[in-house]
């Protein structure tokens, strides 16, 4: 993850070599996304109803 974010924003999502891959409606913050990183059970960031890929 890079920068911060605000839920409801709409963030840019882009693969392991930098490539843009698609964009999406976020449901957290970007600070819930650090505390929840390695957990088990935490809901998607990005929900697939609000995901576009290119």
């Amino acid at each position: 993850m890079e920068g911060e974010f605000e839920k409801d924003d709409i963030v840019r999502i882009i693969d392991n070599q930098g490539n843009a891959i698609g964009v999406g409606k976020v449901n957290c913050t970007s600070r819930q996304v650090i505390e929840a990183l390695g957990k088990h059970g935490k809901k998607a960031v990005v929900h697939y109803d609000y995901l576009y890929l290119e």
